[in-house]
């Protein structure tokens, strides 16, 4: 088992972010943290699969977790 000062604290933010949002690798690669607005609950993917069809901007819900994690 992994100690807690082993955990990247970036690294875990990506993993959940895939698991909790349906996120791709690498609409969450290419994200900054000025794409999470905490206080409207969401985060902006400029960058997403389905831009070669509809060029606006993705955006998904924060989970509760994520909201945590990037609060700290």
């Amino acid at each position: 088992m992994l100690d807690a000062r082993q955990v990247n604290p970036f690294g875990l933010l990506a993993v959940q972010m895939l698991a909790y949002t349906g996120c791709r690798i690498k609409e969450v690669g290419t994200m900054k943290m000025e794409d999470i607005d905490v206080q409207n609950g969401t985060i902006l993917l400029p960058e997403h699969k389905t831009d070669r069809v509809d060029p606006s901007p993705k955006v998904v819900e924060i989970t509760p977790s994520i909201r945590t994690l990037v609060t700290k």
